[in-house]
């Protein structure tokens, strides 16, 4: 079968507008090349220096004296600097660890933890630093000292381990190395360096320490996590109310990597870090892990030998960065500079690019949208440009597009999981899930628009994108009052679409095939430079067992791309 000029140029519009958003969407996720230790700035080769001392040896809740050798460490080298240790050393029973379970909501009575436990004490040992400005108002770094070695039985002789040169060799190395470089200067507002112990179980280290230590000056808590060892580092987490906070991010971080609709999921999950017993009693903060790599998460991979310095420079280049605004600017010497009721809605793009506004602005756009949909398809009814049935028809058959994508997700996901019945054979699913992942999308996009081309006879151009907008507005609009944060994944595709299809209305263009087809471009190019990174990143925080879920939202950003390429 021969494909004639205009079919080419359409191909040919489609696949560069594919590889162009795949490129932008990646560099989205870039990380910056490592800074040698020897130069003046932050480094991330002075960081390894440090992890290579932190994990040479596990040092999980068991091994207390590595816990204390690693904490002397951390001592002696801030000392160094001229600053004073806090030490608050404490004793942990079972009871203890009973009782903290219970008040997070993870067991039920008082004598159960779970099967098989044993009785034990833990000692750990906090440790605060201060590095005094004119301003007593502070800015926190906090990280754990332990590394991971517990597991449900509380048992030394079965429980995993890690030496920890991630979680969390990267945030104890990222603060010392933070603390040189800010070391002798003088700085409008005082920043913290703070030590947790025992976060590997039930964040006991942090829980004890909103109950006994004074934070009253600390308006702004940065806690340095990782759910994997190599990758861009993400801020995934803020308190409800984040909007100064969000900005805060992005005037201070040249490659802020973040989206809002993360720190929301984040907020309704039962996951929690050190960060979660001070957002608890009202503190501003945010977190920071990177997240590729998750077969190195809480194994003995998790070493030296396999650290990521290009990683450790985005971790410690927007950290440093969120220091130095903090530190040196006047502005945030109010206690109350970062608080607020207004929620923020953002999403990072390439070359640093952080898109924010609040929830009121993003509620205007929703119903804006909505109402500019609205008009659209009364108008175009009134003008007999499309026959109500059939949109309406088209409408519904998307809508049996997102269910059929949703569970055929779902069935992947199960079916994936069915062979894992231990932690060997999970990590063996982890390794392969991308490859798992990226062809089920591309499948199901793929026959989403074979759907638009074999059923554009029966319907019209009109038909078909006036339909899929007024059911992508119809979403939008819901998703504003469910989970304000996630509106941008549907007002941005409903917006270049509703904004291509007016330009293609326009009759210089209506007439030029070439001229449609690049109009047609933009959404998609748009959607794609979005969209791309956040399936990464979601594969990446859900594994394959959340592929229904990456699927539905494919689609779902996907609804009114394929219509706007369909001819007349």
């Amino acid at each position: 079968m021969s494909i004639n000029k205009t079919s080419r140029i359409k191909i040919f519009c489609i696949l560069v507008t594919i590889a162009l958003g795949a490129l932008l969407g990646w560099h989205t996720l870039a990380t910056p090349s490592p800074v040698p230790a020897q130069a003046d700035g932050l480094s991330a080769y002075r960081m390894a220096d440090h992890i290579r001392i932190i994990a040479a040896e596990e040092r999980s809740v068991f091994h207390y004296e590595r816990r204390m050798y690693i904490r002397d460490y951390i001592i002696d080298f801030m000392e160094d600097l001229g600053l004073t240790a806090e030490v608050d050393n404490f004793t942990m029973t079972t009871e203890d660890i009973t009782r903290s379970q219970r008040d997070r909501g993870r067991i039920l009575a008082d004598d159960f933890f779970y099967p098989g436990r044993i009785d034990v004490t833990m000692y750990g040992s906090n440790v605060l630093f201060r590095q005094q400005g004119r301003s007593d108002t502070a800015i926190m770094l906090m990280a754990h000292i332990d590394s991971r070695g517990v597991g449900a039985s509380l048992n030394p002789e079965t429980d995993a381990r890690s030496p920890g040169a991630s979680d969390s060799g990267y945030g104890l190395a990222l603060m010392l190395e933070v603390a040189r470089y800010f070391a002798g200067r003088e700085l409008e507002n005082t920043v913290y360096y703070f030590f947790t112990d025992l976060e590997e179980l039930s964040l006991l280290g942090a829980r004890r320490a909103v109950d006994v230590m004074d934070f009253s000056n600390v308006s702004m808590i940065l806690n340095l996590e990782a759910r994997g060892i190599r990758g861009p580092v993400y801020m995934f987490e803020t308190q409800a109310g984040d909007l100064e906070t969000a900005r805060f991010f992005r005037d201070a971080v040249a490659q802020p990597l973040t989206w809002s609709v993360a720190a929301a999921t984040f907020r309704q999950m039962p996951n929690d870090t050190d960060l979660t017993p001070f957002l608890g009693r009202g503190f501003n903060g945010m977190n920071f892990a990177p997240l590729n790599s998750l077969l190195y998460y809480h194994t003995e991979h998790d070493s030296y030998e396999n650290i990521s310095h290009t990683t450790m420079q985005h971790y410690i280049d927007q950290i440093g960065a969120l220091v130095e605004l903090f530190a040196t600017n006047p502005r945030f010497s109010d206690i109350n500079a970062f608080t607020t009721e207004r929620t923020g809605v953002y999403f990072s793009l390439p070359f640093g690019i952080l898109v924010l506004y609040n929830d009121i602005v993003a509620i205007v756009i929703s119903i804006t949208l909505f109402i500019l949909t609205g008009a659209v398809l009364a108008t175009c009814a009134k003008r007999k440009q499309i026959k109500i049935r059939k949109t309406l028809l088209w409408a519904l058959i998307i809508i049996g597009a997102m269910f059929v994508s949703t569970a055929i997700g779902w069935v992947i996901g199960t079916i994936a999981f069915l062979p894992v019945n231990d932690l060997d054979s999970f990590l063996a699913l982890i390794s392969i899930e991308m490859f798992i992942m990226w062809p089920s999308v591309v499948i199901i996009l793929a026959l989403f628009w074979l759907l638009h081309i074999k059923l554009g006879c029966r319907f019209s151009r009109n038909e078909m994108i006036i339909g899929s907008m007024a059911l992508l507005a119809i979403l939008n609009l819901l998703i504003t009052f469910v989970m304000v944060e996630a509106t941008f994944l549907t007002s941005i595709p409903l917006a270049f679409t509703l904004l291509c299809f007016f330009l293609s209305k326009i009759e210089a263009v209506h007439k030029r095939n070439v001229l449609l087809y690049l109009i047609a471009a933009i959404p998609m190019l748009v959607v794609m430079t979005l969209l791309i990174p956040i399936i990464f990143t979601f594969t990446l925080a859900l594994t394959i067992g959340g592929l229904a879920i990456i699927m539905v939202l494919s689609v779902t950003m996907f609804i009114t791309l394929p219509a706007l390429w369909q001819k007349e």
